[in-house]
């Protein structure tokens, strides 16, 4: 039993990813290493268990007295979209899996299993839970499953569009946050953004444009700049700059006049993005700081620091 439990430990030092991607569900399939994980390691036996939907390790943790509360365990189901785990507990713990939540909030605390449905795309869970409410309202019983605005938010912002759509047909109160725009670019799902773009209270800042270009997505730049008013800031280039997303740092400094800070000078040097370093210094008067050459130096970048002293020799070091 020690040599067990010592290889169980030495797997979990590596983490949950590495049990998934080698195939040790042979080794938890097995009662005593079970046994282990649930008396050491309760939540990450549940949670392994359920993220793989197999039903019968889930059976006999619970059985065994595991010590992990129902209703977490129910989100962790909706997360994956293990239905007939989610069916399972429904019959073993009936209505205490549905905790009241508030459904004006959206942090997570407060997410309900049709958020984490809605949340990683398994309409099939959510129009089970949906149809569950439905029938229990039916026989004016109380309690039951119920979304948030998390829900509609977060299926927006991971690209969900038929789910976002159903929410808003079947919970028409739900809101999106001030955010759901912005963590859209940010993702690059421009469908969901053309969607929203003709949605009533939707809200729309600068920050679109800033996230999408941070993160590379030029044609959501371009539709944002074509489509909504708000614009972008300079951290528009300087995180393009910092992330090397030269295509989007030449867009914007010819179709934007917002321009970039000493920031994107020193972002490009620190991740070694000599291209766009380049193309910076072409179309800017913008000089790096002193702790872009010390870096450059720190981290045996010669042929940056070269470049540097060369084109700024009035920075300092």
């Amino acid at each position: 039993m020690p040599k067990l439990k010592a290889e169980v430990d030495e797997l979990l030092k590596c983490g949950g990813n590495l049990l998934r991607t080698r195939g040790y569900l042979a080794v938890l399939s097995k009662k005593m290493h079970l046994t282990i994980l649930l008396v050491s390691y309760p939540h990450f036996a549940a949670n392994y268990a359920i993220h793989q939907g197999h039903l019968h390790i889930v059976t006999y943790l619970c059985e065994a007295g595991l010590a992990y509360k129902p209703e977490r365990m129910m989100l962790d189901a909706a997360s994956y979209g293990h239905l007939h785990v989610i069916k399972w507990f429904l019959e073993k713990y009936g209505n205490k899996l549905f905790p009241s939540v508030d459904p004006s909030r959206i942090e997570r605390p407060s997410q309900s299993a049709m958020d984490r449905a809605a949340s990683n795309g398994h309409f099939h869970v959510l129009e089970f839970l949906h149809a569950l409410a439905v029938d229990m309202q039916a026989n004016e019983k109380s309690g039951g499953p119920t979304c948030t605005n998390w829900a509609l938010t977060s299926a927006a912002t991971m690209g969900h569009l038929e789910i976002v759509q159903w929410l808003r047909k079947n919970y028409p109160t739900l809101c999106f946050s001030p955010s759901t725009t912005s963590m859209t670019a940010r993702n690059g799902n421009l469908e969901m953004l053309q969607w929203l773009h003709h949605e009533q209270q939707v809200e729309w800042s600068s920050d679109a444009m800033d996230s999408a270009a941070e993160n590379g997505h030029l044609s959501v730049v371009k539709w944002l700049h074509e489509n909504c008013d708000e614009g972008c800031t300079t951290k528009a280039m300087n995180y393009a700059a910092r992330n090397g997303h030269l295509k989007v740092v030449r867009w914007l400094q010819l179709n934007r006049s917002e321009g970039f800070t000493v920031d994107a000078l020193d972002f490009a040097v620190n991740r070694e993005h000599f291209e766009v370093l380049l193309f910076l210094r072409a179309h800017g008067s913008e000089e790096c700081s002193t702790a872009a050459k010390l870096f450059a130096r720190e981290h045996k970048q010669p042929h940056i620091l070269t470049w540097l002293e060369d084109q700024y020799p009035d920075t300092g070091m």
